[in-house]
């Protein structure tokens, strides 16, 4: 039997079979004796073959519960200052405020307030050919009336001293500190706090020792909250031509 096989074979197709032959008993024989323990012992190419392809991508799971807070961070520095910005376009008119309230001419309540000081001038002169008694008066008026009258000559209670708030000052001299006027002039007149100051800076026939202050709403020596009445009565009968002039300050208790 196996000569006539021998006979119907060729030499090729013998030794492929014994190779399949020996293929699958030594295949067998590696699997009993061998165990594949990593993919090192299975060459690069093998492997290669072995790797299937990517599955699809499965569905999202469901969001996992939040986490706790974490500690809060540090404060960061304050960064450095920046560039100045271009100055920006001017804006639109805003709409007109409310109508205030009526203001006052002069000062509140128009007074002189408190500390302030006004000046003025004042002169008197009698004219030849004018006829009467030695006597010659003129208004000193203050600009902005004061809160109260001035008193004349009124005793201190402490020292028992005839105090006056009007006071003259003859021409060249100077108000003596805190006597009302201190220091000063028909140049530079000024008074002290609830004080009138009278300052003849030049006079003839009409002395300044003669000259009286008095409050026009009383007569009374003073002065009243808006002026007073300046008078000089030096001699029985003032010559043709005597005048005096002057200036005046006066300043808010």
């Amino acid at each position: 039997m196996f000569g006539g096989i021998r006979r119907r074979m060729s030499p090729g197709a013998v030794l492929g079979t014994i190779a399949v032959i020996f293929a699958m008993t030594g295949g067998a024989y590696a699997a009993g004796a061998i165990k594949i323990t990593s993919i090192k012992q299975i060459k690069p190419s093998v492997v290669k073959q072995l790797k299937g392809k990517e599955g699809a991508r499965g569905a999202t799971g469901a969001a996992g519960a939040a986490g706790p807070a974490g500690a809060a961070g540090a404060a960061g520095k304050e960064g450095a200052k920046g560039a100045e910005g271009p100055k920006g376009e001017t804006g639109k008119e805003g709409a007109p405020g409310p109508k205030g309230e009526k203001g006052q001419p002069w000062v509140p309540d128009n007074t002189l307030p408190s500390g302030a000081e006004e000046t003025g001038v004042w002169g008197m002169s009698k004219l030849p050919g004018t006829l009467g008694v030695g006597q010659l008066q003129v208004p000193i008026s203050f600009t902005i009336q004061l809160v109260s009258p001035l008193p004349g000559p009124v005793e201190n209670p402490i020292t028992k001293e005839l105090e006056s708030h009007v006071h003259v000052i003859e021409e060249g001299e100077t108000g003596a500190a805190g006597k009302g006027c201190g220091g000063g002039t028909g140049e530079a007149p000024t008074a002290e706090p609830g004080n009138l100051c009278v300052y003849v800076t030049s006079e003839n026939e009409a002395p300044a020792s003669a000259f009286l202050v008095a409050d026009p709403a009383t007569g009374e020596p003073g002065a009243g909250s808006t002026g007073a009445i300046l008078t000089s009565s030096g001699s029985p009968t003032l010559p043709a031509g005597a005048f005096a002039h002057g200036v005046w300050a006066v300043r808010a208790e």
